[in-house]
């Protein structure tokens, strides 16, 4: 976990270190994913081939049941009640998300390329970006993993009370 030293909250770092669910390697890749480093930024911070590092989130995925897409990864291990949630650092967002945005979000949660999104609700490409945009400047978030990690720490997403389903607020 030494890798995330100084990248995520101390409280943060203790509990990953701390779980027994997946492989420190595995728990660090998810974090890094989180924190909007790109699969070749995670490579270099984990001493990995980007294509090892590539099938460690395949794996990820399979265990977690979720779609291959590192921001679905991201979100289902955040999910899963063993999973430490990201230490809230700083103000949160001070707006709600609006049905767009929130649309958005879920796409990225579930997976969900926009060209899917696209298809499946009849809204344009152009607007879509537009959408996404929007989530990644009411977030400050980099890319779609990272979009997730911080609408968890903002506490947009949560873990309902059987820690099995997940609200979005």
């Amino acid at each position: 976990m030494t890798v995330l030293n100084g990248l995520v909250p101390e409280g943060e770092l203790k509990a990953l270190g701390v779980t027994r669910l997946f492989t420190p390697r595995k728990r660090a890749a998810i974090t890094l994913a989180g924190l909007g480093k790109t699969q070749a930024e995670s490579a270099r911070l984990l001493h990995l081939q980007p294509t090892t590092l590539a099938s460690s989130i395949l794996s990820l995925a399979k265990e977690l049941k979720c779609a291959s897409r590192v921001s679905a990864v991201v979100h289902a291990a955040y999910s899963h009640p063993d999973f430490p949630l990201p230490q809230q650092e700083g103000p949160a967002p001070k707006q709600d998300l609006d049905e767009y945005t929130s649309m958005m979000l879920t796409a990225h949660t579930e997976g969900v390329t926009v060209t899917r999104l696209s298809k499946t609700t009849g809204i344009g490409m152009a607007q879509l970006a537009i959408f996404n945009r929007q989530l990644y400047h009411q977030l400050g978030a980099h890319n779609p993993p990272h979009a997730v990690r911080l609408a968890w720490r903002a506490g947009w997403l949560t873990r309902a009370s059987d820690d099995t389903a997940v609200e979005v607020r």
